[in-house]
């Protein structure tokens, strides 16, 4: 009985640290403290899926859900993230395809993001035709 309550209480610990981590990084991204934003982007966290809600993402498509370029291209570029991770529904091409961003998806193509995954059956073109992305479409076509 012992054990099972340890065994309980390691789970009940790792998901909350988890969440705090998240919960923490947006909040210095929202106060605006790159720094602080920064560090919690490691090698390690960023090529991870994490738990968000009771959804699977990656690292970076929070950080893509920020609107921060600073911190893509640091992830990227310093931090070695895999732009092609997959996690729950979206890569970050997709997330970037899906949410209108030229810009983002430029950048990601030239990191060498790859148009052709899918996830859940469903391409960055998909998600860009989908919500009538035309800039996007023409990148992804």
């Amino acid at each position: 009985m012992k054990k099972l309550f340890f065994i309980a209480a390691l789970i009940v610990t790792g998901s909350v640290a988890a969440q705090d981590i998240t919960t923490d990084f947006a909040m210095a991204v929202k106060a605006g403290d790159m720094d602080q934003a920064k560090s919690f982007i490691t090698e390690e966290s960023v090529n991870e899926c994490h738990d968000l809600t009771r959804k699977q993402v990656s690292m970076m498509v929070f950080i893509l859900s920020t609107g921060n370029d600073e911190l893509l291209k640091y992830a990227v570029e310093e931090k070695n993230a895999d732009v092609n991770i997959q996690c729950g529904k979206y890569t970050p091409l997709s997330w970037a395809a899906k949410n209108g961003s030229a810009e983002t998806v430029a950048y990601l193509l030239q990191q060498g993001a790859d148009k052709s995954i899918a996830t859940k059956g469903k391409t960055a073109m998909d998600w860009a035709q989908y919500y009538k992305r035309n800039e996007i479409i023409a990148m992804l076509d």
